[in-house]
This record gives C-alpha cells, sequence and structure tokens, in this order.
C-alpha cells in the first residue's frame, strides 16, 4: 500500500545550528493529528487516535498506544517552505514542515523513499499532509 504515517524527518543539507535547533526545540512534545488528505482527498481520523512524540531527534508516531513508527528528524529551517526528512530502517521521507504556534502542518510524498519534496501545503494526487495541534499538559 502506499499510503505513509510519517514522522518528523531528516535533511541532508546541514542548516546553521543555531536556525535548526530552534525549530527542532520548537517540536518538541506530544502532538495530535487533527486533519488528514492523502492524495487529494481528506481522511476522517477517529478524534484523539493517532499521536507523534518528538523527544530529542526521535519521531515517535502512535496509533492508540501502539507506536507505528520511530525516525530520526533533521529540520533545515532557513528554506522555504521549510524542509524536513525522516529516516529509520532504510526508509526516507522527503517533506515540508510549517510551524504557526502550537499548530504543524506537514506535507509529504504518499511513497517511501521519494527523493521528490512537495513544494507547498496544497492536497494533490500523490501528496499526504498532516495537521497536529501541541497537547498541553
Amino acid at each position: 500500500m502506499s499510503c505513509v504515517i510519517p514522522l518528523l524527518a531528516v535533511l541532508a543539507a546541514a542548516p546553521p545550528p543555531a536556525a535548526q535547533l530552534a525549530d527542532l526545540n520548537a517540536l518538541q512534545g506530544e502532538w495530535t493529528l487533527v486533519a488528514e488528505s492523502l492524495n487529494g482527498s481528506r481522511i476522517h481520523p477517529p478524534r484523539d487516535s493517532y499521536r507523534m512524540v518528538v523527544d530529542g531527534k526521535q519521531v515517535i508516531m502512535l496509533a492508540g498506544e501502539e507506536v507505528t513508527a520511530r525516525w530520526e528528524v533533521t529540520l533545515d529551517p532557513t528554506t522555504r517552505p521549510k524542509r524536513m526528512d525522516e529516516k529509520a530502517d532504510g526508509k526516507s521521507l522527503a517533506e515540508i514542515y510549517r510551524l504557526d504556534g502550537d499548530t504543524l502542518t506537514v506535507a509529504f510524498r504518499n511513497h517511501w523513499n521519494d527523493p521528490r519534496r512537495p513544494t507547498d501545503f496544497e492536497p494533490r494526487d500523490g501528496v499526504g499532509i498532516y495537521v497536529l495541534t501541541r497537547k498541553k499538559p
């Protein structure tokens, strides 16, 4: 199946450490999936069923309490849009992200190891989009 549940990602370019660290620090914590689209169609996930936890450079995706993926994340906040790549176990996702306060939007190609990165956050064939909100303690 070409449907992918991504985590945040690792970038090949080496952005300035301060900029990368600032965004990585801003992503720390638990996030809840509130909206999703795949291949241009909106998907309605069960409320509060999918979560993402960012701990250091590791991203953990959960469905309920089950861990569905673990990724290492590297960010490049110096590009427009900002870039994020996820890598783990020989799989990778080339993504873009937008962080606006407690809302994180991630766009990715809907196939593992596809080097083409989305250029915007518009739903379309071959692209997945996640919108997550920060879970407050």
